[in-house]
């Protein structure tokens, strides 16, 4: 799943670009659609293939972050508003996603930026976090979960739109969560939310093949929504610029 560049073509609903392209790599359907646990060296096969991972990202890459298997033993999930809420609160706090701020730091100072966003969210979610990349993207790609890690399009990492990464890592990181949801019961409090996304990860639809369906299901409505929110909370006009 991934976050694209959306046009409003359709009835006033946003569709996708014509210029996107697919929003989730082929091991990421083949890991979602058969239930696998992505090893960890396939994760680090991708980063010996060129893509560029922060020091904070393979600490995390180093334990077993995010499998099915692990004993949640009762952790569960704040619901979506408090985790919005405290989720900005806590971002609002890291002061190199601040735009001004941005523009100083290097391509490794703007992933491990990204990794601290990727890190709080899953704090705050009560989930393992991932391990954010950055890689090359088509235009209007900003990045994908694949069902071991987040990646960022390199051409953004390089750009001045930090808000756009922000959203992309909230965006993607709700797919992690919507995941991790389904392989641990009880841990999101929405039980037919939950059986909306194992369906929709079954079965999901791309967004070259059908713009409006792509949009419309669960699993991309939910994480536009959230990492929209999450955005917009954070760039509130005046406060950080």
């Amino acid at each position: 799943m991934g976050r694209k560049e959306i046009s409003q073509d359709f009835q006033g609903e946003p569709l996708l670009s014509e210029r996107n392209e697919k929003r989730l790599s082929p091991g990421g359907v083949a890991a979602i659609q058969g239930g696998a646990d992505v090893p960890v060296e396939n994760a680090e096969f991708t980063r010996q293939a060129g893509e560029r991972l922060s020091q904070s990202g393979t600490d995390a890459i180093q334990g077993k972050w995010f499998a099915p298997t692990d004993k949640v033993d009762g952790r569960f999930a704040p619901d979506d508003d408090e985790q919005i809420a405290e989720g900005v609160a806590r971002l609002r706090q890291i002061q190199e996603i601040q735009p001004d701020k941005w523009q100083e730091l290097t391509e490794e100072e703007r992933l491990g930026a990204l990794q601290k966003v990727e890190n709080t969210l899953a704090q705050v979610q009560n989930r393992p976090p991932l391990p954010v990349f950055a890689a090359s993207m088509g235009p209007g790609e900003y990045g994908f979960f694949d069902g071991n890690s987040i990646r960022v399009n390199a051409d953004a990492l390089n750009g001045d739109d930090v808000a756009e990464l922000v959203d992309t890592i909230a965006h993607e990181g709700r797919h992690a969560y919507q995941w991790y949801a389904v392989e641990h019961p009880n841990f999101h409090g929405n039980n037919l939310q939950i059986q909306a996304w194992k369906n929709n990860f079954s079965n999901y639809i791309n967004g070259n093949e059908d713009p409006e369906g792509y949009r419309k299901q669960p699993i991309e409505a939910d994480a536009w929504k959230y990492g929209s929110s999450v955005k917009d909370g954070v760039y509130r006009q005046g406060d950080l610029s």
